[in-house]
């Protein structure tokens, strides 16, 4: 299971990377910028473009799911142990 959530908290960071990235191709003249920042940002598809667009909704439509995912992993791996406790516990009269 801990497995799991680390793929998930990985994808999450990939996505939220690839929306900051589109944003800030969107936002911003990138043609400004130093040469490292521009090549980087040259990855993103034109804020203009249909692409662009698909981009920036599928990247956060990614976070949300991952983190609603990294959420419900994290509530299941917390209920076994949360019986184990219950099930430890001496009933008081």
């Amino acid at each position: 299971m801990k497995i799991i959530r680390i793929v998930v908290l990985a994808v999450v960071i990939i996505a939220w990377i690839v929306a900051l990235g589109s944003f800030i191709n969107s936002a911003a003249d990138v043609s400004a910028f130093p040469d490292a920042a521009r090549s980087v940002l040259g990855l993103w598809p034109d804020p203009g473009t249909s692409a662009g667009t698909v981009m920036r909704f599928g990247a956060v439509a990614v976070v949300i799911a991952g983190i609603l995912g990294f959420r419900a992993l994290g509530k299941s791996g917390a209920r076994p142990g949360q019986a184990r406790e219950d099930s430890d516990r001496v009933p008081q009269s």
